[in-house]
């Protein structure tokens, strides 16, 4: 996002809190809050959407204490990286969970930087455990045995018969002796 999408919604929500910046009796301002909350609002990059109150309080709160530069959106943590895993490490991944399916996701991470593949950092666990799940190469899939069911069943009556049976310890009856 550049900096004048960043100043056109810092403005856009200035304008929204605008009225309740105004000094007005507790009960009329929560009912412009209400009233405000119910509207629906066309953003500066064409978004359609309704704002909760926490995020007008939230608003109303941080110009309050440090005015319109507040209300600018943060930048990305990641902003000038590239936010797309090459397919090369993917591929890679996927090829190192299939030659050993019990690595974990932290394992393969460092297994493609020690290969050169990507540097530092740069692969989210997130972001890679996501790819492998939607190659099919999870861990827990990879793990499991493939096992065939098949019912018991007989071609004729009385070809399989059951039963349960349950003895007891059966304890000779001792006769005394009178002698």
């Amino acid at each position: 996002m550049d900096d004048e999408m960043r100043r056109q919604i810092a403005l856009f929500r200035y304008r929204l809190i605008a009225p309740l910046l105004q000094q007005s009796p507790r009960g009329a301002q929560k009912a412009m809050l209400e009233a405000t909350v119910k509207q629906t609002y066309t953003l500066p990059n064409g978004e359609v959407r309704q704002f909760s109150e926490r995020t007008l309080e939230r608003y109303l709160a941080s110009y309050r204490k440090d005015g319109l530069d507040a209300l600018y959106p943060e930048k990305r943590a990641d902003h000038s990286r590239p936010r797309v895993l090459p397919q090369s490490v993917i591929e890679r991944a996927i090829a190192l969970r299939k030659e050993q399916p019990l690595r974990t996701v932290e394992q393969l991470i460092v297994m493609l930087e020690t290969e050169g593949l990507a540097p530092e950092e740069f692969v989210r666990r997130s972001t890679l455990a996501a790819h492998l799940r939607k190659a099919g190469a999870e861990r827990a899939k990879t793990l499991r045995k493939q096992r065939t069911w098949q019912r018991y069943t007989a071609n004729e009556v009385h070809e399989i018969w059951q039963c349960d049976v349950c003895d007891s310890l059966r304890i000779p009856r001792c006769h005394e002796t009178n002698g």
